[in-house]
């Protein structure tokens, strides 16, 4: 894993979720950013994150986007916690 990689990828992971506009449509340019933050996971991880990507038009829902960028940063909180209390798999 490469770990400074992965540092940089969550670290605009954040600051997406953080600076999404406040409007329930958001352009679909967060949605793209957002797939090109899972694909630098990916490529740092080797962990396949397909299943969180976005469907793309105009627009996208903000709800919907938000609950994909969580899950993706509760997964890898999840996947640091098991690894610094010791367990593997």
């Amino acid at each position: 894993m490469e770990q400074d990689e992965l540092k940089h990828a969550l670290a605009r992971l954040t600051a997406l979720k953080a600076n999404l506009p406040a409007f329930p449509q958001v352009d679909d340019k967060y949605a793209q950013e957002f797939d090109t933050v899972l694909r630098d996971l990916e490529t740092a991880t080797s962990v396949d994150l397909q299943r969180y990507t976005m469907p793309h038009g105009r627009y996208c829902d903000r709800a919907f986007l938000l609950v994909r960028i969580d899950s993706v940063l509760n997964l890898f909180r999840l996947v640091s916690e098991r690894r610094t209390i010791g367990f593997d798999g």
